[in-house]
């Protein structure tokens, strides 16, 4: 019994050295590889409502979820595809907002360009029928 529980423990000692080995954790400072990393493809800014407005801000952002949306279908996974929203109004800072489409590094210029193009181009078509400039 005592060869057996001690092979067990030399078994699991093993593994776990061998696990270690393989799966080594990035250091803290250590960088991504940079065709992961998220960039910019385009930004663009759209005046939302010159004061505070709830039922219009709910729109502008019901529109932007589905254009988003639609790209993303389109985009495949792999991309990365998304967006991101900052407010850029100077009193009311939803007045205006900065929308930032990005995509993995790898993909930003060939399938993510794309991605983003049509991602805007649904985006300013809704918003144009919604009556946003």
């Amino acid at each position: 019994m005592k060869t057996f529980a001690m092979c067990g423990m030399v078994s699991a000692a093993a593994l776990a050295a061998l696990l270690a080995a393989c799966a080594q954790p990035r250091q803290a400072g250590e960088a991504a590889p940079s065709s992961d990393l998220a960039v910019t493809v385009e930004t663009r800014e759209y005046a939302v409502t010159p004061a505070h407005d709830q039922e219009r801000e709910d729109a502008f952002m019901a529109v932007l979820a589905a254009a988003g949306d639609q790209a993303s279908l389109g985009a495949g996974m792999d991309t990365g595809f998304n967006y991101t929203l900052k407010p850029a109004g100077a009193i009311y800072p939803f007045s205006k907002v900065e929308i930032s489409c990005r995509v993995r590094g790898r993909y930003a210029a060939g399938q993510g360009k794309k991605s983003c193009s049509e991602f805007f181009s649904v985006l300013d078509a809704k918003l144009g029928k919604k009556g946003f400039r």
